[in-house]
């Protein structure tokens, strides 16, 4: 090898800051495994967007390496094949000691479009956000069906245990904040590493934004094994299901965070995913709210039409058309008139956004630019000083989609709110242990269950269900936004 391209080829351990080298602060930092054929592009795509271009090359047995050098990328080389998630990690440490600002993750085979690297740092600026994800599900036109698939699937899943709403968490394309790097070094060293970057920039607190990018697929053939890494997800989600089950049951024995105060100069805002979430959630604080003279807004993201069982049984019939889905949307938004009549809370400002029910995930997947709107003026006309929204960890992805809209709807809007979560569907982990008790009385439960009664169409077939959530007490998760 050239003398001028081995000096471009370092040991992992090698220093890599010096006199004559300043600090970046944008580096794009490439993983690769036999990728001769696509490495060039990839790296000359790279550099004039970026301060500095490294190649990790995992031991390939081609010339992965020396054709990244020729083509100005500085390179790391593994003695041996080590795993795409072991070479993340040499390259994130690296740029730490390079003290790099921000690290570009984008993968050697082709199919990340260099050129849209600038768009993870509007997003990461934008949103204050330390780690960013591309999103290719703006127009998947492009990506084969089954893959499509696996990804929505995935994306739901890993979303789900991770406590946020993400669009496309198969996606290699990716931006990290200098700061995040060491929070993200976890276990993994294969292509689960990726999936284990997201839990635990989530459970460091850390915000996770999207960035919208093209769907790329040509000849090249994936290198994810679909027994060994298969299994290695789901080994990876079942650690992370213990270690979240153990973080609860030790929080389960700490006391309440305390309790939610109310004063007749709160603005309160809740919005409900569906018609009949307000109440689940908050029949008891919305007494409380009325009872010291604080207004209250209802924010009905959906008129709950998607909803076929109940309506079969009850109407018995089994094909539903369009106007029979506008009409079972007429009845539960009268349900819901009824149901907060109950708990005191008839003159309460409602304000219907009419969205897809079950489709409000979509909407977010894709940023509907009208939905992001809808959210926005409710926010700038309602005015809230206090703002309830489902949680981000729901199992129901219409709860999951509110947040992430009201969270970028409030960023959007520079809310100056206090905000709370609240969960309906809790899944695999419970209720929260911790967070803002709200108590109520006798009084206030028993008119909470009455409210709940007034909800015909959903107790028709889950009445054990839905009125089980008239207990003595309700659970709000403060926000840090």
């Amino acid at each position: 090898m050239p003398d001028a391209l081995a000096s471009r080829l370092v040991r992992p351990t090698e220093p890599l800051v010096g006199p004559g080298r300043p600090a970046p602060r944008v580096v794009a930092v490439i993983p690769a495994f036999r990728e001769e054929r696509h490495i060039a592009g990839v790296v000359r795509g790279a550099r004039p967007w970026v301060d500095e271009v490294w190649v990790i090359d995992d031991g390939s047995p081609d010339r992965t390496a020396e054709v990244a050098a020729e083509a100005g990328a500085e390179v790391i080389r593994h003695e041996k094949n080590s795993g795409k998630g072991a070479a993340i990690k040499t390259g994130l440490l690296a740029m730490l000691r390079r003290g790099a600002t921000y690290v570009i993750l984008l993968d050697g085979d082709g199919q990340h479009a260099p050129a849209e690297i600038p768009r993870f740092l509007e997003a990461a600026e934008r949103d204050g956000a330390g780690f960013v994800i591309g999103n290719r599900f703006g127009d998947v036109s492009s990506m084969p069906w089954l893959r499509r698939g696996v990804n929505r699937y995935m994306s739901r899943r890993i979303s789900r245990l991770a406590g946020t709403q993400l669009a496309d968490t198969q996606c290699g394309f990716r931006l990290l904040r200098a700061d995040i790097i060491p929070r993200v070094l976890g276990e993994s060293d294969r292509f689960d590493f990726e999936t284990e970057m997201i839990f635990l920039a989530a459970e460091s607190g850390c915000r996770i934004s999207n960035a919208p990018i093209s769907t790329i697929y040509g000849e090249e053939r994936s290198k994810i094994d679909p027994w060994h890494d298969t299994i290695r997800f789901f080994q990876l989600t079942r650690r992370w299901k213990h270690r979240l089950k153990a973080t609860r049951a030790k929080a389960a024995k700490e006391p309440s965070a305390g309790t939610l105060e109310l004063t007749a100069d709160t603005r309160l805002m809740i919005f409900a995913p569906h018609p009949d979430d307000e109440v689940l959630a908050a029949g008891g604080l919305l007494q409380q709210a009325r009872a010291v003279g604080a207004s209250v807004h209802v924010v009905f993201v959906t008129d709950g039409d998607n909803n076929p069982w109940p309506q079969r049984w009850l109407e018995r019939r089994w094909f539903i058309d369009a106007a029979g889905r506008r009409r079972w949307g007429d009845r539960r938004r009268s349900e819901s008139k009824r149901s907060l009549a109950a708990v005191g809370c008839a003159d309460a400002t409602m304000t219907f956004l009419a969205l897809p029910d079950q489709g409000v995930g979509g909407l977010w997947d894709r940023r509907d630019p009208a939905t992001l709107k809808a959210f926005q003026n409710v926010l700038t006309e309602g005015k809230p000083n206090m703002v309830l929204l489902p949680s981000a960890a729901d199992r129901h992805p219409d709860h999951r989609a509110t947040f992430a809209w009201v969270q970028e709807a409030s960023r959007r809007t520079n809310l100056k709110a206090a905000a709370y979560s609240y969960l309906i569907h809790p899944g695999l982990f419970g209720q929260p242990a911790r967070g803002l008790h709200h108590s109520l009385t006798e009084t206030q439960r028993a008119a909470k269950y009455q409210a709940i009664l007034c909800h015909e169409t959903q107790i028709s077939l889950s009445r054990k269900r839905f009125l089980g959530y008239a207990t003595g007490t309700e659970v709000f998760t403060p926000i840090n936004w």
